[in-house]
């Protein structure tokens, strides 16, 4: 059990690597969103990022910015990405509460333009399952469910 403590208190970081393309904004990268929304989810609390040179070699401090600070002057607020993630989540569990068949795949896809979740159901086995017999025949095993 200490040993979980002992983890709890480090502090973790993350670390990126990108091409140095001549100008100095990388924390306005177009993937400084995704970035925040990992780090946000691992509980990560800093990002470092370095620039690499056509060599492949970072020759400039690698810059350093905390989780907290990442969402300052950027098109994206960290609250509505955290509610759209509720909402996603809520809705998978609500969907897929009385799937009892291991075959079946749900296929959930935001369309921007009318500001919805679409779904769409593969049901039974089809070119969209994905899980291995053997995975299945062990749950199968594990909970004594027949599908």
């Amino acid at each position: 059990m200490q040993n979980l403590e002992n983890i709890n208190e480090l502090q973790f970081i993350s670390t990126k690597l990108l091409w140095n393309s001549g100008h100095s904004k990388i924390w306005k990268n177009p993937k400084c969103l995704n970035w925040w929304a990992t780090l946000y989810l691992a509980n990560i609390s800093h990002l470092c990022v370095g620039l690499k040179d056509r060599d492949g070699f970072i020759r400039t401090p690698v810059q350093r910015k905390a989780l907290k600070d990442l969402p300052k002057d950027q098109f994206w607020k960290p609250q509505i990405c955290v509610r759209f993630l509720l909402t996603m989540l809520k809705l998978i569990e609500e969907t897929m509460a009385s799937v009892n068949c291991p075959y079946t795949v749900y296929e959930f896809v935001y369309d921007s333009f009318a500001k919805c979740i679409k779904l769409k159901k593969h049901i039974g086995k089809t070119e969209y399952s994905f899980l291995s017999e053997e995975y299945i025949d062990r749950c199968r095993k594990q909970t004594s469910m027949s599908y």
